[in-house]
């Protein structure tokens, strides 16, 4: 058997010397779509199929809700409430380690200028539930938790970007939004959660919110002896007695439900069908690239009809034949596909360079792996099959005496033949058709919303995000203690329960340049340990709906970002999305 691959593929050599530039087109022709192709699994491979390190991905899962009388589809970001977070952590015995957070903006100051980092704010110990260990330090207590302690960890990315990759960093202090936080530990650069680069410990306790503040998301590890349809079946009880206690105060838990999915899927589901879309759009691209070069292969197979009559003559039978021609349209698939994945890594590195242009936490994340080159090889060899099958068989048919009189008489291409190359040629303008038709509908809905009336005239308008420290733009509508004052208590009537201000001259500043210096590092002045209430204790539905904390803690109320402040207040710029109007002529 090895002997006849190799005997094969020296003839198939012999072939392509003979005649290099159809061989050259047919390689690079393939080249450009299985490229394609590489690069969009790369893709799909990166952010849907093993979009994280994690250990035993699949018992990890996020829960989401739907409530159909707000006309709420099943979601899994901000769905969830702090009392409902509760509710899974304390009755699903499916889940453990469930934990939950929410999200928004803090400042971590340097030498440099601050700078804005995208935060989660957990309750629970994330890696713990992920599985994954610190890749510097460790991850939060249990205690520290509870406590809402002024902890911090960072993202390996920030802590190379910002501080030098300074090992020593651990245990000392980290300045966010004015105020030092102890850093215990550096997260690995494939744990992203939502592109998250810092992470808090909650400074207020679940049943400081009222039952209706849903802004959290939740995950949790299905339990060994479990699985996702008995933790769902769980889930399905706990709504239906949240539904029968609670339905008479909160009407959207009418008809609700919770579900839970594996993270992987959860965490895609915002690109998840504009990535299969396009994977479709680029294997039609691969077929109509393979049913090219069947027909060049085709009109190449008519001319080799005398070399296969001799050699039927001389004793070869008709599945030998067949199987050499096969062996070559493989390798000029292969060859195909080598040229393919070379592309693939400049497609690759495009892709990483967009994501990091978005803004999305993703570079990185795709990449051409092991698994994307077995698929890449796979798909080069399923293609020399494919347009090299149909030659194959018609170049290998007919009778031996009828090919050899016909070739002695000069006569024309047969219609079996000809009939297959109309047949390719009419799948070829299906296919772009089909793509032609579905590129016309996008852009078509591109255009349309585009053209969309906003209802204003947004000629000279900008919109922007400002992230400004709450501590340092208080609410005047809410009465606040003198800045000499430290208690909690006291500072508990701030918006967003803000720490008590300290002389920011003092603040922990660090930087790659700074991390490198012999200067002597002082003892962090820890800030003082947020009151959190105990279980028994009433709900504070008195939680203002428009506060968020600054520095220690999550949002209160509304989105997960950073907010405009209190509508009452009008001394100081809003925090959040504002509106400027440019001067006509202004550059």
């Amino acid at each position: 058997m090895r002997r006849m691959v190799v005997s094969d593929l020296r003839l198939a050599i012999r072939g392509a010397m003979r005649e290099p530039a159809l061989h050259s087109v047919v390689v690079l022709t393939l080249g450009l779509g299985i490229g394609a192709v590489a690069t969009t699994f790369s893709v799909v491979h990166g952010l849907i199929l093993a979009p994280f390190p994690f250990p035993e991905p699949d018992r990890i899962v996020g829960v989401g809700s739907a409530y159909p009388r707000l006309g709420s589809d099943l979601g899994f970001f901000e769905s969830l409430s702090p009392a409902e977070y509760v509710d899974i952590r304390d009755n699903v015995s499916t889940l453990e380690d469930v934990v939950a957070w929410d999200m928004g903006n803090r400042q971590i100051d340097t030498e440099g200028p601050p700078e804005n980092v995208f935060s989660a704010f957990w309750w629970g110990d994330p890696l713990r539930t992920l599985r994954m260990d610190a890749h510097l330090g460790r991850s939060f207590t249990a205690d520290e938790v509870r406590e809402g302690a002024a902890v911090v960890m960072l993202s390996e990315n920030v802590w190379v970007d910002r501080f030098g990759a300074d090992s020593t960093m651990i245990g000392e202090a980290v300045s966010v939004n004015g105020y030092p936080y102890t850093l215990v530990g550096v997260f690995p650069g494939g744990v992203d959660i939502y592109g998250t680069d810092l992470w808090m410990t909650m400074a207020v306790a679940p049943d400081r919110f009222p039952r209706n503040r849903r802004q959290f998301q939740v995950m949790g590890r299905i339990a060994p002896d479990a699985s996702l349809s008995r933790v769902n079946a769980e889930l399905a009880g706990i709504a239906d007695r949240v539904e029968q206690d609670w339905v008479s105060e909160f009407e959207e838990y009418e008809g609700w439900s919770m579900q839970a999915l594996p993270w992987a899927e959860v965490s895609s589901l915002f690109f998840r069908a504009g990535v299969l879309v396009l994977m479709g759009a680029v294997t039609f691209v691969l077929l109509l690239v393979c049913a090219n070069t069947a027909n060049l292969l085709l009109a190449r197979a008519q001319g080799r009809r005398r070399e296969m009559a001799v050699r039927t003559a001389l004793g070869a039978g008709r599945g030998r034949l067949v199987t050499q021609l096969l062996t070559e349209s493989v390798a000029l698939g292969l060859l195909g596909g080598a040229i393919g994945v070379g592309l693939a890594f400049f497609g690759v590195r495009g892709v990483n360079a967009f994501l990091a242009a978005m803004g999305l936490d993703l570079a990185g994340t795709v990449e051409v792996s092991l698994p994307v080159l077995a698929f890449t090889a796979a798909v080069a060899a399923g293609a020399g099959v494919l347009f090299g099958l149909f030659p194959a068989l018609q170049a290998s048919a007919g009778a031996i005496a009828g090919v050899l009189q016909s070739e002695g008489k000069g006569a024309t291409s047969g219609s079996s033949r000809q009939r297959l190359q109309r047949a390719l040629v009419g799948g070829e303008v299906a296919l772009a058709f089909v793509l032609l038709a579905g590129g016309g509908l996008l852009l078509n809905s591109f255009l349309r919303v585009h053209s969309v009336e906003p209802g204003f005239d947004p000629e000279g308008v900008l919109t922007m995000r400002l992230s400004l420290p709450r501590e340092e733009y208080q609410d005047d509508a809410r009465p606040c203690p003198p800045s000499s004052a430290s208690s909690r208590t006291a500072w508990s009537r701030c918006p967003g329960f803000g720490r008590p201000p300290r002389d920011l001259s003092s603040r922990a500043r660090r930087s790659p340049s700074a991390a490198s210096s012999s200067r002597e590092r002082r003892p962090m002045p820890k800030p003082p340990s947020p009151r959190r209430s105990s279980p028994s204790s009433p709900t504070a539905t008195s939680v203002p709906w428009g506060s968020r904390s600054s520095g220690d803690g999550p949002s209160t109320g509304g989105t997960s970002r950073d907010r405009p402040v209190s509508p009452s207040s009008t001394k100081r710029p809003p925090v959040g999305t504002s509106e400027a109007k440019i001067p006509s002529g202004a550059a």
